[in-house]
């Protein structure tokens, strides 16, 4: 039978593998025992993609995790609302941007996922008095997260770079945000970086310090012209990074390998 290697990330490089030596070289193990009997494979990023070229001398195609394009509902947009979606664990920079929001007084952050960091990030929220200003949302279907994301003014996407499969990584809420037509704040991981030298759709900072999410923070509070540019291009990208342009390359690959 044919065999095909769909890999959403890296998961030897992953943080809780990592950390685990005896772990890490058991999946090692089962991730070249997979590429030797593969017939075909792919990944959800370039990055990750040549890596696995490199190691096991394989092509390796590349299918991204972006959604299905949606009709874009009007809505009146909350001034300075942030959204986060997504799991509430560690190295989401979850922490580090509520540690900036003292400086950040117009500043409200909603938190929709759920995780083993929520006990941590509510305590954090109490101790600096930030009840009124952080919101944790729980989790929210689809269409409800879809139509809620539409009304923020920003999406955060502050991984850290915990492991290579971190770094390398591409993750769906960068696409999401896209998709409803909102900036993002992110870090310098080298495919947000080349997806935004292509279409300039979010602000990249280069570390989680709490100066410097308040410095990007206020660029983007205070440049209105380059906000709204953030914008529109996030509109524009839509067309091009959707599901409806994206399930043609899956298409492809298995039309070619059956």
């Amino acid at each position: 039978k044919k065999h095909f290697y769909d890999a959403h990330e890296w998961f030897p490089e992953l943080s809780e593998v990592v950390s685990r030596p005896a772990i890490k070289k058991l999946w090692q193990w089962v991730e070249q025992f997979a590429f030797r009997n593969t017939s075909a494979a792919y990944t959800v990023s370039n990055s990750i993609a040549e890596q696995f070229e490199l190691r096991y001398h394989q092509k390796v195609h590349v299918i991204r995790n972006v959604p299905v394009k949606y009709a874009m509902k009007t809505s009146n947009q909350k001034k300075h609302e942030v959204i986060y979606q997504g799991n509430l664990n560690v190295g989401r920079g979850l922490k580090e941007f509520i540690l900036a929001m003292p400086e950040l007084p117009s500043i409200h952050l909603n938190i929709v996922g759920d995780g083993e960091m929520k006990t941590e990030l509510v305590k954090l929220t109490t101790e600096l008095k930030l009840n009124n200003r952080v919101k944790f949302l729980g989790h929210m279907s689809p269409e409800e997260l879809k139509l809620f994301t539409q009304t923020q003014w920003l999406g955060i996407n502050l991984a850290e770079n915990l492991g290579l499969s971190y770094w390398f990584s591409l993750p769906n809420k960068f696409f999401d945000y896209m998709m409803a037509g909102i900036p993002q704040l992110g870090v310098k991981f080298p495919e947000f970086e080349k997806l935004n030298n292509d279409i300039e759709t979010a602000l990249l900072i280069d570390n989680l310090q709490t100066i410097t999410i308040v410095d990007a923070m206020k660029k983007l509070l205070n440049d209105e012209l380059y906000y709204q540019k953030l914008k529109q291009n996030n509109v524009m990208a839509r067309e091009i990074y959707c599901w409806q342009n994206e399930e043609k390359l899956l298409l492809d690959f298995y039309n070619c390998i059956l």
